[in-house]
């Protein structure tokens, strides 16, 4: 076995002066890039863009990158987490698609996992019984492709953005919700 190698005092402290500079860089540049994906993809609703917050930091800090190259018998796979606002689907659109695959869905030929969110805020949903029926029959169609459909009203976005995220991301990766929810706390009590 390697014998561990001690840093000194000042070696110690200089690299906590490093980490906290790459820490605050990470800190801008998401928020710098949550702040195009809002803008870019036109997304209006507070709600929504309290719930893409919310997504984006637990798939973050659960290290669930978005995009990256995986090569699996000579092809090269995109595999990743990715979340796709105010997304077409046939005539429907939808106020979220999240996509996830990984090195071992591909290697057992899976093409991935996919859910839609709903974000029901009253202001943009279920205003009358013609608006109701048509988002009944979109969730029929969606459905048939076999598409989860997942519905939250603005007031459980709003409570805890944290909480119908993590439920989104646990059930397109396979990780329980309360332990990606869980490294939200231990980061928030840091």
């Amino acid at each position: 076995m390697k014998e561990l190698i001690i840093l000194e005092d000042n070696v110690q402290s200089f690299q906590e002066v490093c980490a906290k500079l790459v820490g605050k860089r990470a800190t801008e540049d998401f928020d710098i890039e949550l702040y195009h994906r809002v803008q870019d993809n036109n997304i209006s609703s507070p709600i929504e863009q309290l719930f893409i917050n919310a997504f984006e930091c637990i798939r973050t800090i659960n290290g669930f990158p978005e995009n990256y190259c995986f090569t699996y018998n000579d092809t090269t796979e995109k595999v990743g987490t990715i979340i796709f606002p105010q997304f077409q689907i046939e005539k429907y659109r939808v106020d979220f698609l999240i996509y996830h695959t990984d090195p071992e869905m591909v290697r057992n030929g899976s093409k991935g996992n996919k859910v839609v969110v709903e974000l029901d805020g009253h202001d943009f949903h279920d205003k009358n019984e013609k608006q109701r029926r048509y988002e009944k029959k979109r969730d029929r169609f969606l459905q048939n492709l076999g598409l989860k459909v997942f519905h939250y009203t603005g007031a459980e976005v709003v409570s805890n953005p944290f909480v119908p995220a993590s439920e989104v991301l646990g059930c397109v990766t396979g990780e329980g919700p309360k332990s990606l929810l869980n490294v939200v706390t231990e980061y928030l009590e840091d």
